[in-house]
């Protein structure tokens, strides 16, 4: 009983960041919540989440406002951070249709 319940709280056991991710090199700004924002570069962004470099360094489970130009400001929350580069997954999973507003993305591609 106590596996299953661990299971269904972790989830499935399959890698869910094999998401299709649009490249990009897109200068923009995030706000740590509460705080002003500073500049980043989206590197790349899926439906569930995002790759910025950035010099600040961010705390795991941080939540952010990410300002995506075509789309706006979404939420998310900062999952890794490592030499320069934040890792996090949006609140809010976008629609992979309105991934391709962004302006400023390269080309569409699967990245794993």
């Amino acid at each position: 009983m106590q596996i299953a319940a661990r299971l269904a709280i972790q989830g499935p056991l399959d890698d869910q960041r094999r998401a299709v991710r649009l490249p990009a090199s897109v200068v923009t700004d995030m706000r740590l919540i509460g705080y002003h924002g500073f500049d980043v570069v989206v590197r790349d962004v899926s439906a569930h989440g995002f790759r910025v470099e950035t010099p600040v360094r961010i705390k795991l489970k941080t939540l952010i406002g990410l300002r995506l130009p075509g789309i706006g400001m979404v939420l998310g929350r900062v999952v890794w951070c490592r030499k320069g580069q934040v890792g996090g997954e949006f609140v809010n999973a976008i629609p992979e249709a309105r991934l391709r507003q962004i302006v400023g993305y390269k080309r569409l591609s699967v990245v794993e």
